[in-house]
């Protein structure tokens, strides 16, 4: 913080000085080009007085009257011509040629009369100049730096302050304590909106962390039953009597291998819908032919049941990514299929910026208090694994992923007949 402090109050103190440099400069070149553009009327009296003096005098009497008038001025005057080495070139293209103009030359505090013959009156400043004790320059020198340090700090301080909590939370959040968070005080500027960018990606990174922590428990946790299975039915197989029995248990670990399969699967697929991990590739859907394709090819898990679509005529096409809305659907037609009685409806229409699709089954419907903690991984309204409604557990939590990556909306509702009616809607 100190080093921060000093860097602040050299910057200050480099700023004002170069400032007072640079007035300085433009002050003295602005009046020294007004002097010589429009001279006082005095100066320009005294020049023509010693110009018509001089004018009359011979090369030879001018070293001799530049000294009287020297000493009736009591001034510093020498006579110089335009050839010799102290006499600045810089100032012939400046000063007038006729015989009486002058040039005042604010580098040494000097005036140039011109003369007949190229020649020139110097004019030069007497006397000592006014001249500053080094104690004094010393007092005034720390003076400036201590209000320097001193305004620096009342400016520093509060931002250093801030910072410092941000420092103090990314520090407890490295030693493990995820819900660590900056406090964004003071106002709303820069330092505040980093604090708040912060808090939001510490936010998002504890809920990642917190979701994979959760994820691996479940992970772990339902591998566990396809594993124990298939070792039961290994030990069954040894015990076998007969090759018919054999068969049977080389079947049912067949079937558990195929379970282990699709979980394996699910979870990549869900893997790669997590937050950030994917974009939505916006295509032109049809909606309808999408129903229609996944009524066909989910036949086979309820023959006996009656699905009925019930999709407007008029339906716009749908913006969304082909593969991910497909199988959003599939997961919610599934879903319902498994758990209606009899008959499954699916409903899609438009409003005037939305399509809306609701997948409503006969069924036992879901609970309200389940309602949301059924589209987090492996959560279940049935908790058994039966293959018929068990299922794997992450059919609705992919479903979750796509709709939250395509800024659309899910919620579970009743059913007139107390089944369950996914409802979604589609930003169109």
């Amino acid at each position: 913080m100190t080093r921060l402090l000093l860097r602040i109050s050299i910057i200050i103190l480099i700023t004002i000085g170069s400032a007072f440099m640079l007035i300085d400069f433009i002050l003295k070149q602005r009046f020294e080009h007004d002097f010589n553009k429009t001279p006082p009327t005095p100066v320009l009296v005294m020049a023509k007085l010693i110009n018509e003096q001089f004018s009359e005098l011979s090369t030879e009497q001018l070293p001799r009257e530049t000294r009287r008038l020297a000493e009736r001025m009591k001034a510093s005057i020498n006579l110089v011509h335009k050839d010799d080495p102290s006499f600045p070139k810089s100032l012939l293209g400046q000063i007038g040629d006729k015989p009486g103009d002058f040039w005042m030359h604010l580098k040494d505090h000097s005036i140039y009369l011109r003369l007949k013959d190229d020649y020139f009156l110097h004019f030069k400043r007497t006397g000592k100049r006014h001249s500053t004790s080094e104690f004094t320059i010393a007092l005034v020198v720390l003076a400036m730096l201590l209000i320097t340090f001193i305004s620096a700090s009342f400016l520093a301080l509060p931002m250093v302050r801030r910072i410092e909590k941000l420092r103090l939370a990314a520090q407890r959040i490295s030693r493990g304590e995820l819900n660590a968070r900056a406090e964004p005080s003071g106002p709303s500027d820069s330092i505040g909106d980093l604090a708040r960018s912060f808090n939001h990606m510490a936010a998002t990174n504890e809920r990642l962390i917190e979701s994979q922590r959760h994820l691996l428990e479940a992970v772990t946790h339902e591998l566990r039953t396809p594993t124990a299975r298939i070792r039961f039915g290994l030990e069954l197989m040894l015990d076998a009597s007969s090759e018919q029995e054999r068969e049977k248990r080389l079947t049912d670990i067949d079937n558990d291998l195929t379970e282990l399969d699709e979980l394996v699967n699910e979870l990549l697929l869900y893997h790669r819908f997590e937050d950030g991990k994917r974009t939505v590739d916006h295509q032109p859907v049809d909606v309808s032919e999408v129903m229609e394709g996944l009524v066909r090819r989910l036949a086979h898990l309820r023959q006996e049941l009656k699905v009925e679509l019930r999709i407007d005529e008029s339906l716009p096409a749908l913006s969304a990514d082909a593969r991910s809305f497909s199988r959003a659907m599939q997961n919610l037609l599934a879903n319902a299929m498994k758990y209606a009685s009899s008959r499954v409806i699916v409903e899609a229409k438009a409003t005037s910026d939305q399509l809306v699709i609701d997948i409503m089954d006969d069924g036992p419907g879901i609970p309200e208090n389940m309602r949301e903690e059924i589209f987090l991984p492996f959560k279940r309204v049935d908790p058994s694994r039966s293959k018929s409604t068990g299922g794997v557990g992450l059919g609705l939590a992919i479903v979750k992923r796509i709709i939250d990556h395509h800024e659309a909306f899910i919620e579970i509702r009743d059913t007139p007949g107390g089944g369950a009616n996914l409802h979604t809607r589609w930003p169109l």
